[in-house]
Order: structure tokens, then sequence, then C-alpha cells
């Protein structure tokens, strides 16, 4: 099936030829105004959905059990959920994303459905939809079974979500552990020196680039803040220990950090919500960190002195 590129809402324009009027207002936006191209975009991404829910329960007999996920059309979702009167929310805003859920799966056998768009996986086919997207009876009968599908209109919704919050799922990926346990917080007073440090490091970051934090987290070994940037996608930035900094592996895609006395400013994305120019730019912004943190007097001036031999 062509790729289908997410189109743009078009609504039309009431013009009035009636000489000396007024001409009629421009009618309120909706999203029926735009469904020839809307239902197109739906059409589209349900035949996909069918193919992928075909794929995965095949793979799921085979002991790899995926769910199913929009990849060829994920562009497409915001169109989508509109035309469909979708809300984007998720069920489990703890683990919004399939690799969340189950991270042993998709994390630790390799790759995932989504990363297999052809040939065969686990001895399965990923067979290609087949729709004619001008053929209007057989869009508008896609389109009615797609309105019906209550399963297919949940995963355009926690997809759409996913997709307006990339902080927020960057936020999770980081905290995921090798041992799925989760970060120890009952040190109060480790835990607070941690979250003043942190909020040190993200003002610095605010003061030089557009940096908008999300969510933050504190524990005994380090602090972290999930914002979006300049860029629009998700970065982690965390503080702590250099045993706890982020790094890059199955987890986040790309990491960086910056070693500041005892303290380490770590950076990490994970694909496909952040870019290497967002996290560039971000551990860019955090030059003058080291500088806050020994004003602050987080650092002693003499051991980043030493760390830099000056």
């Amino acid at each position: 099936m062509a790729c289908v590129v997410a189109g743009v809402l078009v609504y039309g324009f009431v013009e009035d030829s009636r000489q000396g009027l007024d001409p009629a207002p421009t009618p309120t936006p909706s999203p029926l105004a735009s469904s020839g191209e809307s239902e197109r975009l739906t059409a589209a991404a349900y035949a996909e959905w069918l193919a992928r829910v075909d794929l995965v329960e095949c793979m799921a007999e085979r002991g790899y059990p995926y769910e199913p996920q929009l990849v060829d059309n994920d562009g497409a979702l915001g169109s989508i959920a509109l035309f469909l009167g979708v809300e984007p929310t998720t069920a489990t805003p703890e683990a919004p994303v399939p690799a969340l859920r189950q991270p042993d799966l998709y994390l630790g056998r390799g790759t995932t459905v989504s990363d297999n768009e052809s040939g065969n996986t686990a001895g399965c086919v990923w067979n290609r939809p087949d729709l004619d997207l001008d053929d209007h009876a057989a869009i508008a009968a896609t389109v009615a079974q797609a309105q019906g599908d209550a399963t297919f209109k949940s995963a355009v919704a926690e997809q759409a979500w996913v997709a307006q919050h990339p902080a927020e799922v960057s936020h999770l990926f980081a905290l995921l552990r090798p041992d799925r346990s989760a970060p120890v917080s009952d040190d109060t007073a480790a835990v607070t020196q941690w979250e003043q440090v942190l909020e040190e490091v993200s003002a610095v970051a605010s003061r030089h680039q557009v940096w908008v934090p999300s969510v933050r987290m504190a524990a005994n070994q380090f602090a972290q803040e999930s914002g979006v940037v300049e860029d629009g996608t998700g970065v982690v930035l965390r503080v702590g220990d250099l045993a706890t900094a982020l790094v890059p592996g199955v987890y986040l895609s790309r990491a960086d950090r910056i070693q500041c006395g005892p303290i380490t400013i770590s950076g990490g994305i994970k694909y496909p919500w952040g870019t290497d120019e967002g996290l560039a730019d971000l551990m860019d912004s955090l030059a003058a960190a080291c500088n806050g943190l020994i004003a602050a007097g987080f650092v002693e001036g003499e051991t980043l002195a030493d760390i830099y031999g000056t």
C-alpha cells in the first residue's frame, strides 16, 4: 500500500455572491468538513491495523505476544482521532507503550513487530494491506468497519496520546531498570539534596535554550526531569552518582554526560520520541552547569579544577 501522508484539514469557505450584502461567515471548523481526506487516512490506517493484527496473532502462536501498533500511518493519528471523535488518552499512563508494558519481550528478545515491516518475523509473514485509496466504496466500507472497532479506536487514542507526550514517555524509559526494581527514595536528606541539584541544573538549561520541563522525580542516588526541547521531542535530564548516569542501550537510544566533581549530569533520549540533535542541544546548554553547582555550594571549586586540570 502506498504510504499515506498525513493530511492537513481543509475547511470549506462559504462565499456569498449576492451584491451589496456582507459575505457569509466562515463555517466553524469541523472534522466532518474534511471527511474526504480524513476517510482516506482512516481507511489506510485501519487496513494497516488489520494486517498487523494478523501478524501479531501469528507471532503469539510462536511465543511472541506482541501488540499491534500503527507504523506506516502513525503520522496521521491526530487527524484520524479527530475524525473518529476519539480523545487521545491511555488506560495505562504508567506504561503507555507496549515496550513499557512488556520490556522483557520488546527490549530483551530482539526486534519488535514494528521494526519488521516486511519479510518474515518468527516464521510469520507481514502482508502489506491491499486497499485502493481511489475506490470510494472500498474506503467507505473500511471506515465503517473502523468506526465499529473499539480495539482499533483505543489503539488510535493511545498512540495519539503518546505522540503528544514525548517527555512523559522518555521519562518512563529512563526509569526502566534491568532488575525491574523501582528507584529507592527512603533517604529524605539524599532525596532533598538531589532535588536541589536538579533544580539548579534545570534552571541552567532553561536559561540557554528552549527547555520545557514536564515530569520530575527524585531518589536516593539521583533525580531526573524530562521535558520538551525546541524541536518538540522528549529529553531526559538526570543528576546523580556516576553509577546512576543515563547510558545508551536498549532503554535509551542515546545518552551523554558531564562530570562535575562527584555529581554526574546526564541526558538521554529514546527514539522515536527524541532526536540526536535535541539531546546535543540540551547538553550544550549545560556547559555552565558546573559553575552553577560550584556557586550553589554543591561542588567544591578545587575539585572541579582538579577534574579539568586547571
